[in-house]
């Protein structure tokens, strides 16, 4: 079963590829998380929440320079059969979010400021299933926190850019446009990547200091690169806003080019080439291998690698932002210091399926994560059974029910769930509800 589904997802991948290929046509530029954040408000006037304009308030702010967005997200998330016992979780999370156009406040053009906090509470849902890659992506400790504080100075007649602050790297890096439906965190964030560092890379929810530059040397194309703390936050400590910079952190050290290409409509997906890489500076133990005092080596090559592709393969005739949307994502990490060797990840949306739905949106998708060589061997000296990964399958429906509220309901099957042997295949069942405030 397992390798059917594998086999399945490299065909989908490779289908992928071909179909872009045909599709690379005209260009288009990509937005930053700051510009999407103020587009809800700045666009609609503030019509698409719950709380609406505030009598204007936030029409005028945004006229000024101000936009303000608050999102409020909770799932109820329980598992019905296998993984480690069954189970009913509920968990959210509030995204409050804060950005300020300086040409319009400070008469500076291409500076923009962010602020990002985020609040979270809730049991993990990971507890009741034994998985691997996480299967809610809004999973974290109960706290408040800030996620993101930057600045961001375009140049070269905007062509390139300096991001400057407290960041997180997956709102640029390793980002799937396709794959924000899905509610499995390696649709988010490839694991084989999300697994490294100390405390993580820079991430949801816990995020570190970075500087961050772009460049767009043509419309269709774009190189960035990041140096980031190597361990965001405290480890020892998930709770509130940490930023610490103590010796033996290292660095992260990002980088990712790719191209993109427009779609029917100003609005629809094209098609979308990526490849990525990642290394720490720091040292890290070797999961197995020892020196001469019996220590665990230390090893400077904690690195990998990713590839990316996404674009839509078929638009309904009268509406390009409806239609068939697909994905695919690879990436390896270095086994000998990380659980994880490689992941391969998939993913299958259309838009509008239903007539009279046509924001709504189905999804199938697969994450398929295995553990590397040195991993097992660990495991196998410690007397502890393992499989060679875990695959994850993950069926979703979004409804837009408002303009400012939406459900989910989503189903999930795990395989092989921690690639633990002893643990039986998982199933699980979860509502998601979304509140434009």
């Amino acid at each position: 079963m397992k390798e059917l589904v594998f086999n399945i997802l490299t065909a989908v991948s490779g289908a992928l590829l071909l179909a872009h290929t045909a599709m690379a046509i005209e260009g288009q530029q990509s937005t930053t998380d700051g510009e999407r954040a103020g587009q809800v408000i700045e666009n609609n006037g503030g019509k698409s929440t719950l709380t609406g304009d505030w009598g204007g308030l936030r029409s005028r702010w945004a006229e000024q320079g101000v936009n303000f967005e608050a999102v409020y997200t909770g799932d109820v998330m329980s598992n019905r059969s296998g993984g480690v016992k069954r189970g009913t979780e509920y968990l959210d999370n509030t995204d409050l979010m804060l950005t300020l156009d300086g040409e319009k406040l400070l008469g500076r053009h291409g500076l923009t400021l962010f602020l990002y906090g985020i609040v979270n509470n809730g049991n993990s849902p990971t507890d009741n299933v034994g998985d691997l890659q996480g299967v809610d992506n809004i999973d974290a400790p109960t706290t408040s926190k800030l996620l993101e504080a930057w600045v961001e100075q375009s140049l070269c007649q905007d062509s390139c850019s300096v991001k400057a602050g407290l960041y997180n790297l997956n709102s640029e890096f390793d980002a799937i446009d396709t794959a924000t439906l899905f509610i499995n965190s390696s649709h988010g964030v490839g694991p084989d990547y999300s697994q490294t560092g100390q405390n993580g890379p820079s991430i949801f929810p816990s995020t570190s200091v970075a500087v961050r530059i772009s460049y767009k040397p043509t419309a269709q194309s774009y190189i960035q690169a990041a140096a980031l703390d190597g361990v965001p936050g405290d480890p020892s400590n998930p709770h509130g806003t940490q930023i610490e910079f103590n010796s033996g952190d290292g660095a992260l050290l990002a980088a990712e080019a790719g191209l993109r290409f427009p779609g029917a409509s100003e609005d629809a997906l094209g098609a979308r080439y990526s490849l990525g890489v990642w290394h720490y500076t720091a040292h890290f133990d070797d999961l197995v291998d020892t020196d001469g005092a019996g220590q665990p080596l230390r090893r400077d090559n904690n690195q990998g690698a990713y590839v990316i592709a996404e674009g839509t393969l078929y638009n309904e005739p009268d509406d390009a932002t409806q239609g068939l949307a697909v994905y695919g994502r690879y990436g390896i990490a270095n086994d000998d210091i990380n659980t994880l060797r490689d992941y391969l990840g998939a993913g299958v949306v259309y838009t509008g399926l239903i007539p009279g739905r046509p924001q709504d949106k189905l999804g199938l998708a697969a994450a398929d994560a295995r553990t590397g060589n040195k991993y097992r061997s660990a495991m196998q000296l410690a007397g502890t059974p393992t499989t060679a990964g875990e695959l994850a399958v993950e069926l979703t429906y979004h409804a837009e029910l408002t303009d400012w509220l939406s459900m989910q309901p989503d189903v999930q099957y795990i395989m092989d769930p921690g690639a633990d042997p002893t643990l039986e295949n998982a199933l699980l069942l979860g509502l998601r509800v979304v509140v434009a405030l």
